[in-house]
């Protein structure tokens, strides 16, 4: 593959490429069209998949999008009378932490838990989260009084049991317990993840600022080749893969309806400027992922289509 570009340069070579395209083609397409760069796009590119985050991309700006969980055998009002008891206990939880002198950390990411509980946020992430606060409160047992110490114990087992309850989170567990990502791998994970944050970070004129805020937050969660930060790890691959799969698509949307429906509203500048410059900032994302990616079954796909995706926007001819 071809060495990474910068924005600048792919914004440019990406806008002399769809030039050369015709406006307008002939109504007797021949079957050569199905062979295209935008039909293996189609076909190579996977739905998003199980994580702690979904993203969309609304008037050229990619956003998080929220996706509903349902409880195991549609236990919904059990379910919601555990959330609503938990919610009540984190509450109580994060009262009484601000009135101690306890490290600031581990009151913003309790804090930050209740509000994921209390919001109804994406159960993965919900999860993850519990995950890294069971971390920290082990951590910082001994500095908080044992009361409060054997609460934070019994509130993240409960959340811990609350999850259960959800499809999404079994089979999240079930392919991060098959991964074996070593300190190597998840070093990858987290400079793709980099990538992406700063380069999402410069343009809030492409993404909305809690997309980025988002990535950092689950970054946070890795710490040692534990199991749990081998869940922590996969899940920032997975969040990092389906922001990539939601570009490709917004990529190979904006290809085919430029090239088959000559359609003007995504063939103007601005649109064209907005689809070179998310598109490149996944690409210089996925390269740096790749090397993890060949070797995740379900992620082979990224070096593929990034492949794909890098020529449409630097091989002119």
């Amino acid at each position: 593959m071809n060495q990474a570009l910068t924005i600048p340069d792919a914004v440019r070579l990406f806008l002399e490429s769809l030039d050369k395209i015709p406006t307008q083609l002939p109504l007797n397409i021949d079957n050569n069209f199905e062979n295209s760069v935008v039909q293996h796009l189609r076909h190579i590119v996977p739905q998003q998949k199980v994580s702690p985050a979904h993203f969309d991309i609304v008037d050229d700006r990619i956003v998080i999008s929220k996706t509903p969980s349902q409880p195991l055998d549609a236990a919904t009002s059990i379910s919601n009378a555990a959330r609503s008891e938990l919610a009540c206990q984190g509450e109580v939880l994060v009262s009484q932490l601000s009135q101690t002198n306890c490290d600031k950390r581990l009151l913003e990411n309790i804090t930050k838990l209740h509000e994921q509980l209390s919001n109804k946020d994406d159960i993965v992430r919900l999860g993850i989260a519990n995950l890294g606060c069971s971390m920290m409160c082990t951590a910082f047992e001994n500095e908080l009084p044992s009361a409060i110490a054997a609460q934070l114990k019994a509130y993240t087992v409960g959340i811990s049991m609350y999850v259960g309850q959800f499809e999404e989170w079994h089979k999240f567990s079930d392919n991060a317990s098959s991964l074996k990502l070593d300190n190597a791998n998840i070093d990858t994970i987290q400079n793709s993840a980099e990538i992406l944050i700063q380069a999402l970070k410069s343009r809030p004129d492409l993404a909305d600022p809690e997309v980025p805020k988002l990535i950092s937050y689950i970054k946070r969660f890795i710490d040692s080749p534990s199991k749990s930060s081998v869940q922590a790890g996969f899940a920032l691959l997975r969040t990092l893969e389906n922001l990539i799969i939601r570009v490709y698509q917004y990529g190979t949307d904006f290809l085919d309806d430029f090239i088959v429906k000559s359609s003007k509203a995504l063939a103007s500048s601005g649109s064209k400027l907005a689809a070179a410059a998310l598109l490149t900032i996944a690409v210089n994302g996925a390269v740096e992922l790749m090397p993890v990616a060949v070797s995740i079954k379900g992620s082979e796909w990224i070096a593929n289509a990034t492949e794909l995706v890098a020529k449409q926007i630097s091989l002119i001819k």
